[in-house]
């Protein structure tokens, strides 16, 4: 007798809103009646376990609220779900360019480029963490030929600036590109112009890594909508950021939910409607 699907779920962009996104996702298992095996995340989750982490945080002073440390580690500590993650661009990068899993109490797995570790045998998952960068600045270039963890260590003796991780570089799209028939690939920016953007026409390397890949699914976050497309035959979806409306759900579209059975993904689609 086969055995039954296992329920795993994507989810948007958090901003340490930890607390929150636990809550969720314990209403969609109760919804749902069934536990999730495996969440994976297009990150700007916002893991900062340490007041110092805070400092690697790139990006608008808006999301720059270490005073919330304690509630972070008290929802990470409560967080029952492995969780399978790229990074974006406002994360603690120093520690997951450089990734230590003991960091995160073995809860986490992440990728700067390639595939995802997590616990759904035999389903493919792809990841690219960062953003492209097409600007000059050789302070913000991640340097070509050196591994994460010496860029990280530049950045520690202020020769470049913390926001050079934040961005892939070439060599790391070429590692994912070596993945094979991936089922899902994961981005932080989108392969398309958002609705209303403000760059149209920006040049995405995003689109170029689903064109060649093809996967199934590709999910993205970054923009803070909900949004869906294809690509091909890829079915494309970016996720909404966390956030509670007047029914005490997230913003529609913060997550996506699906099942897999060992050999296919069964769809169930966006969440919360």
């Amino acid at each position: 007798m086969p055995s039954p699907a296992q329920l795993f779920v994507v989810i948007g962009d958090v901003h340490d809103r930890i607390d929150l996104a636990l809550e969720f996702l314990l209403q969609l298992e109760n919804e749902l009646q069934q536990v999730i095996t495996q969440v994976f995340s297009v990150w700007d989750f916002g893991l900062f376990l340490d007041e110092k982490d805070w400092d690697w945080l790139t990006g608008p002073s808006v999301y720059r609220r270490s005073q919330r440390t304690l509630t972070i580690r008290q929802a990470w500590a409560a967080w029952p779900w492995p969780l399978a993650t790229i990074i974006g661009n406002h994360d603690c990068t120093d520690r997951l360019r450089d990734f230590h899993p003991a960091y995160f109490d073995n809860k986490l797995s992440y990728t700067n480029a390639g595939l995802l570790e997590h616990r759904l045998p035999g389903l493919r998952v792809a990841g690219l963490s960062g953003i492209n960068y097409a600007g000059t600045n050789p302070a913000r270039t991640p340097p070509a030929g050196k591994a994460w963890s010496e860029i990280v260590a530049m950045c520690n003796l202020d020769k470049l600036s913390p926001r050079a991780l934040t961005y892939y570089r070439e060599a790391d799209v070429d590692e994912l590109l070596k993945v094979k028939t991936p089922h899902i690939v994961l981005t932080h920016d989108w392969p398309i112009d958002p609705p209303h953007s403000r760059t149209p026409g920006e040049y995405r390397p995003e689109k170029s890594i689903i064109e060649l890949l093809r996967p199934q699914y590709s999910f993205h976050g970054h923009h803070h909508q909900s949004f869906a497309t294809s690509l091909g035959k890829t079915k494309v979806y970016a996720l909404n950021i966390i956030s509670r409306n007047n029914q005490h759900h997230p913003n529609p579209g913060w997550a996506w939910i699906g099942r897999w059975d060992g050999q296919s993904i069964q769809e169930i689609g966006p969440w919360p409607l």
